[in-house]
Parts: structure tokens; sequence; C-alpha cells
């Protein structure tokens, strides 16, 4: 249900605004490729997929931070509490879409 939930996130920002906020390693190809030919809209797209990798990386250290355990117990609700956490923040990255769209892509990567 996690990973449905990350594609579904991506799909709707690949859509709105062109930048993937989940998937990592084509995010860094997208930024390597980026810098060797750099122009207006690529400039642009360049500060989307950072932001996007730095809040990926960001919310991944915070989950994991949040979420410490020196070892898994299956009884643990861990996929119930990141998903009650990702809805409220996508709910907030929702509200601050039209007035800033920057900052709802690092609030989307960072919950995926």
């Amino acid at each position: 249900m996690l990973a449905f939930g990350a594609s579904f996130v991506n799909t709707g920002f690949l859509f709105s605004t062109g930048t993937s906020v989940s998937h990592l390693t084509g995010d860094i190809a997208r930024i390597g490729s980026g810098l060797s030919t750099l122009g207006n809209t690529e400039g642009f797209h360049i500060i989307n997929v950072t932001t996007a990798t730095f809040g990926f990386i960001s919310g991944a250290i915070i989950s994991g931070f949040l979420l410490h355990h020196p070892s898994l117990e299956i009884g643990k609700p861990y996929g119930r509490i990141l998903s009650v956490l990702g809805v409220f923040f996508l709910v907030a990255a929702h509200c601050s879409y039209s007035d800033f769209p920057l900052l709802t892509i690092l609030i989307a990567s960072a919950v995926c």
C-alpha cells in the first residue's frame, strides 16, 4: 500500500509539475544530464529535481529517526504510522501548491 501511494503521488507530480518526487535514481540522473545543457527550462527542472532529491533523502532520514527500533517487530504499526503522517503532509502540500510549488515538491518527496 505504501508503494502504491508513493507511485500515485509521483504520477500526480509528473503530470502537474514534470518532476518526479519518489524515484531517486532517475532524479540524480536528470540532475547530471541537465547540468551539461544548462538553459532556462533545464535550470528550472534541475532546481525542481534537486529539491525533490533533497526532500526524499530528508524524509528517509526523518522517518528513520521517528521509527527507529533495534529490531523489526511485526506487530508494530510502521505502515499505519507512515500512512497517517503521509496523508497529513500531502494535504498540507496540496494547500500550498498554488503559492509555493517548490515547497510542495519538497514536502511530497519527503512523504514518499
